[in-house]
């Protein structure tokens, strides 16, 4: 399968398919230590969870590459041409891409979900930790960190930087879009107030004319 062929099956709905099955697997897992304490939580249990992280390390690397596949999808979402960029299309030409728009505010909406899911994925890792390293269970440890910094962080940190862009992109076209359609509501009123003023001099001429 070539690379087109591939970016093209990726998906903001196969991205949270991925995380969704993580956070499943940590949530089974939680089931044996998460609301327990330090004291009915055996070694063999922390282990056995820890053996988990290898499949959770997996559909992490599967969500990455599912989500940003399908931001290379299209312009508003991807640094291709500056060009192809809602807020420099509509500064070009005057109109706001709503199309465009709409599948911004459509990937805005799943970065919310997708940190919602992390921050709850995070909860259960730093309570693992925490009682890994009650037990002194120094390589757990390492290993649960290795994870929520290298992975579970650094995706926070670049989808929230992409959040930020998107929302930056909205707002430049507010800066623009507003002042149009408020200058284009003011010529409106004007141009209404003109006309009632022409047919109130109309009438009035009619009823001295009548007069």
């Amino acid at each position: 399968m070539n690379s087109r062929s591939r970016e093209e099956q990726y998906s903001i709905e196969l991205a949270m398919q991925k995380l969704d099955k993580t956070i499943q697997v940590f949530s089974a897992n939680s089931e044996f230590y998460y609301l327990k304490k330090t004291a009915d939580v055996t070694e063999a249990t922390l282990r056995g969870v820890g053996d988990s992280f290898a499949e959770v390390e997996s559909l992490m690397s599967e969500f990455a590459e599912a989500w940003y596949g399908s931001r290379k999808q299209s312009a508003d979402c991807h640094p291709g041409n500056l060009n192809d960029r809602i807020d420099v299309k509509l500064c070009q030409n005057g109109k706001l891409d709503f199309e465009q728009m709409k599948r911004i505010v459509l990937r805005l909406n799943a970065v919310d979900d997708v940190v919602v899911g992390l921050d709850r994925i995070s909860l259960y890792v730093n309570r693992y930790e925490e009682l890994c390293r009650e037990k002194q269970l120094g390589d757990l440890v390492e290993h649960a960190q290795i994870f929520e910094n290298s992975i579970l962080n650094e995706l926070r940190r670049s989808i929230e930087s992409e959040a930020t862009r998107l929302r930056n992109q909205i707002e430049r076209c507010n800066l623009y879009y507003q002042p149009a359609m408020k200058t284009k509501t003011l010529w409106v009123a004007v141009l209404s107030l003109a006309i009632s003023t022409l047919a109130f001099l109309l009438t009035i001429l009619k009823m001295l004319n009548y007069i």
